[in-house]
């Protein structure tokens, strides 16, 4: 008697197991197991001749199947022609690690799904992120150690995922204290970019954070000086791990795009001579705030600014921060949100902290070119200019209007953390809205000019552009 079993998806890798009792030598039973890849229609097809294998002999099931692999083999060969940097035929996967910073906002992982869909709508793309309010890097590689988490179920050894890119969030003092704050998270990024390696992804990128508005403490009193020594940090630290590790490292110069805002506003404020009421209101209540190295170099780049005495390239030099003793690890807590990953490790822990799912995912399968015209290069505003606060979409409360609270993104802020990060990942000028983030038109059309000023015209030798866009890298997915 013959059984034929296919199990199938959209797309990925089917399982066809044909057993037959008797036949071959007595008493004994031969199951033969055939993984055939399938997409879409494919996976239709493939189950109905499974099931019409019932009561066939072997060998005509197996002129079935081999006849299926064939034709898919066609499919697939005709999918390679797809658009240059299109990886066609497959889902590209990018894996999120963060918190807060990340997760508010619907998630920044929404934001560089749709965009880098909308650049590539040849490929299927999907987007998953792991995040929960104060956690650190640490934490999520102590629970990629942890069966039962999430990151174990990502990342472990165990796992069956598959990612491309890897994307690091850590809180912003982390680096910016220094000590073993930040050789803690220097650590951390380490052994979570050793744990992406293994899982076979192309490059690991990090979030140069943003600063509070108004600093944190006594050793980081106002946003310009935290920025700055976030800044430093964290080019320092990157410059440093890539010496050791097999798998590329990138920073997405998150921060910077901030303190360009900051900086032209007071810049402009002092032009301007904007009373000391008017720039506390806006956040721009330190004038010498663009005198800083990191704030002279960003007007020079970006605006063409230069100021009496020549901006001097920023120092990021960090050696004492990473010479102090590591502080420990925080074990992770007992309440932390989870769930579990289709085939993958079991996982036990909560899906939901504080009412918010831990691990979030979204889909977006490949498109026709001519689908994704529609929303490309739409919702925008031509009048805007980065370098002249009168064309800014809030005006003098650019800046204040980027931040929820001292510390979290608003909508606006989530949306350029988003576009810096794809275009940082991809080596792509972003295009247009892809999809409602209930931005207004003007908003739109700022954050993209600055991101692309932040990220393509931060060029040597002020800034180690090569952390971000390396020299010759061209717009693509792989």
């Amino acid at each position: 008697m013959i059984k034929g079993h296919f199990a199938s998806s959209t797309e990925g890798f089917a399982r066809v197991t044909v057993g037959r009792g008797g036949a071959l030598e007595k008493g004994h039973h031969h199951h033969l197991t055939l993984f055939v890849r399938v997409r879409g229609v494919f996976s239709r097809v493939g189950s109905f001749l499974a099931a019409a294998c019932t009561g066939m002999p072997a060998w005509q099931v197996l002129v079935l199947i081999l006849g299926l692999s064939f034709v898919n083999a066609i499919a697939d060969t005709a999918g390679d022609a797809a658009a240059p940097g299109a990886v066609a035929g497959s889902t590209f996967r990018v894996l999120i690690l963060g918190n807060s910073l990340s997760f508010v906002n619907d998630g920044t992982y929404q934001v560089v799904a749709n965009l880098v869909s909308q650049q590539f709508p040849d490929t299927a793309l999907e987007a998953v992120q792991i995040a929960q309010t104060g956690e650190f890097l640490s934490d999520h590689l102590n629970k990629a150690g942890t069966p039962g988490t999430y990151e174990y179920a990502a990342l472990s050894a165990e796992s069956v995922e598959k990612w491309d890119y890897v994307i690091l969030q850590e809180e912003s003092e982390q680096v910016a204290l220094g000590g073993g704050d930040a050789l803690g998270t220097r650590d951390a990024i380490a052994g979570l970019a050793k744990l992406a390696d293994a899982r076979g992804a192309r490059a690991v990128g990090v979030v140069l954070t943003w600063a509070w508005q108004d600093g944190t403490n006594d050793k980081l009193p106002s946003f310009e000086d935290m920025q700055d020594k976030v800044n430093a940090g964290y080019m320092d630290l990157i410059q440093d791990l890539q010496k050791d590790m097999s798998v590329p490292l990138f920073l997405a110069p998150v921060g910077l795009a901030w303190q360009a805002v900051h900086s032209i506003l007071v810049q402009e404020a002092i032009e301007e001579t904007l009373g000391s009421s008017e720039r506390d209101a806006a956040g721009l209540g330190n004038p010498a705030a663009s005198a800083q190295p990191f704030s002279q170099a960003l007007l020079t780049a970006i605006c063409n600014h230069s100021s009496e005495a020549p901006a001097a390239a920023p120092d990021v030099g960090r050696r004492d921060a990473l010479a102090a003793p590591a502080a420990a690890p925080m074990q992770p807590s007992a309440a932390l949100e989870q769930k579990p990953s289709a085939d993958g490790p079991e996982v036990t822990v909560p899906a939901t902290f504080s009412g918010i799912p831990v691990r979030q995912d979204l889909l977006l399968p490949a498109q026709s070119a001519s689908g994704s015209d529609d929303k490309r290069d739409t919702g925008t505003d031509d009048n805007v200019d980065i370098c002249k606060e009168g064309t800014y979409p809030a005006g003098w409360d650019t800046f204040k209007q980027m931040y929820s609270d001292d510390y979290h993104p608003s909508e606006q802020g989530t949306y350029l953390e988003g576009l810096i990060i794809a275009s940082a990942m991809t080596g792509c000028r972003m295009k247009g809205n892809p999809y409602g983030r209930n931005l207004e038109a003007k908003w739109v059309s700022f954050l993209q000019l600055l991101s692309d000023a932040v990220v393509f015209q931060t060029t040597s030798p002020a800034f180690p552009q090569q952390l971000w866009v390396p020299e010759g890298a061209s717009c693509k997915l792989r």
